[in-house]
């Protein structure tokens, strides 16, 4: 009896554990050739910034936001119940390709712009915004992560914690859309082409000043709550 509960016990951890994962997206096949969307056998994965051309960066941009896409629709479609680790730690870690990308392109639209440079910011700033919009006003994915603020489970960590009170990728979640702002209203709204600054916390070898810079694809959730 007592093996059979421990048994029960384990099998039960497991599936626990099994139901927090991170759900795996289908990726969309990366074109290697490009050193954007390539390992990096760099000293510290540093960016091969001598193999890098201006026309590698709106094919990179292009795969980074189908990544980021597909990474998004597996956390949505993702059947087991809404958890902290399967929709709030996911949605924290979706769109690094696209984040290493942003991180080298802006920074150094900043530091050594070009007119071809500031034609492809024109070009991919709305794509930027459309995903962007695409994630905020997506209900699916507002249901899940309001699901997990409202019961964030036993267990977590101090830095789990944190994840659900300091501003981050899924915190805004937490405030219903505004009534009066539905997705078909706001998503008509013509994306800015204004070319925007990044700031990737992914990359420590990058640290634009924080007063400076804003990440093209942070999410913003509409700031409305109700009674």
């Amino acid at each position: 009896m007592k093996k059979a509960f421990i048994i029960m016990t384990f099998s039960a951890m497991a599936a626990g554990c099994a139901d927090n994962s991170i759900p795996k997206a289908q990726l969309p096949e990366l074109d290697t050739s490009n050193p954007l969307l390539a390992e990096w056998n760099t000293p510290h994965q540093t960016p091969p910034f001598s193999e890098i051309e201006l026309s590698d960066y709106e094919p990179a941009f292009d795969a980074a936001i189908a990544c980021s896409h597909a990474e998004i629709d597996a956390i949505v479609a993702n059947p087991s119940k809404p958890t902290f680790g399967n929709t709030i730690v996911a949605l924290e870690r979706h769109g690094a390709l696209l984040d290493r990308i942003s991180g080298i392109f802006f920074n150094l639209l900043e530091a050594d712009t070009s007119d071809e440079m500031q034609q492809i910011a024109l070009r991919v700033q709305p794509k930027l915004t459309e995903l962007s919009n695409d994630i905020s006003l997506n209900p699916e994915l507002f249901a899940r992560v309001k699901a997990v603020y409202g019961k964030p489970g036993r267990g977590l960590s101090k830095e789990d914690k944190n994840l659900l009170r300091i501003p981050t990728r899924a915190s805004h979640a937490t405030v219903p859309p505004c009534p009066t702002r539905t997705r078909s209203s706001t998503a008509s709204i013509r994306p800015s082409c204004r070319p925007q600054r990044s700031n990737s916390a992914r990359m420590p070898w990058l640290r634009p000043m924080p007063s400076r810079s804003t990440s093209p694809i942070r999410r913003s959730w509409p700031n409305c709550r109700t009674s």
